[in-house]
Order: C-alpha cells, then structure tokens, then sequence
C-alpha cells in the first residue's frame, strides 16, 4: 500500500453508528451458567432504523471467552437489522497453539466465531456459500503445491 492509496482511504467518510450499546453494570462472563443465556438477550440496547439493507454493519470484539455473548445475542441482534452483511472483527490475539486461555481450541469446529457464522448461514438457509469457501481454498491449496501465490479466500 503506497502513501497515496493509503491517504485514499483515510479520506473516505466512512460512517459510524453504536448499534448495540452495552449495559457497562452488567457482567456477563461471571454470571451463573443457568442464567447467562437470559441476561446475555437483555445486556444490549439497540439502536433501530440507521441500518439500510445495502449497509455492511463491522462489529470489532476485543475478547471472545465462551461466545455466549456473540453467539446468543450480539449477531442474532444486528441479524435482525437487516445489514447487508455482519463482519466480527476480534481484535483478541490469534490463536496459534492449543489450549490457548486453558480452553482447548485444537479443532476448527471449537472456534466459537466459526460455529456462530455457520449457525448464521444455516438459519438464513444459504450454506452454498459456505461450500464455494471450502471449494476456493481446496483449489488454493492445489495451487500452493504447484508453487502459485495463492488467496485467502476466508
């Protein structure tokens, strides 16, 4: 990225909005397993009628622990403002070995940002996209040992 493509972007009016604002009171990873799921579904106030339907809505998580928050509230919430699309953004630190934070993330399918968007996708019914990921990086893969640059198509 060149300077002039990188002051570009810096002066694009990219518009902001908080669209779930959190009760800062209310603490959700301590509180009993029996009654998180109910107090995760009240935690946000929501701000209705600033999203259109060709907006893309960027939510940036700064911790993700159990993804009972992500998972159970924040996506299912900014789902139902009818975004374009929901981009989460962690700006936790990348998950690089095993049992990271004492919670064994070895496997794909334990990632709780992985099982939220396949969740999503199967709600919303359109899993093809899914697949057509899976295809792109196979055929990245092939290309890689064949000596090719290849795409992160995730």
């Amino acid at each position: 990225l060149d300077a002039g493509a990188l002051e570009s972007i810096q002066n694009q009016n990219i518009r902001t909005e908080k669209l779930a604002i959190k009760d800062v009171k209310l603490r959700t990873f301590i509180t009993e397993d029996s009654s998180r799921d109910d107090l995760v579904a009240h935690v946000y106030d929501v701000t209705y009628g600033v999203v259109n339907p060709e907006d893309n809505v960027v939510i940036i998580d700064d911790s993700i622990v159990r993804g009972t928050t992500l998972k159970k509230s924040i996506l299912k919430i900014l789902d139902r403002l009818n975004p374009k699309k929901i981009i989460v953004v962690s700006s936790a630190p990348q998950i690089r070995y095993p049992d990271c934070y004492g919670i064994d993330m070895a496997r794909l399918e334990q990632l709780v940002a992985f099982n939220a968007a396949i969740a999503l996708h199967q709600e919303r019914g359109n899993t093809g996209i899914v697949e057509e990921i899976y295809a792109n990086c196979k055929a990245a893969l092939a290309q890689a040992a064949l000596g090719h640059d290849i795409e992160n198509h995730v």
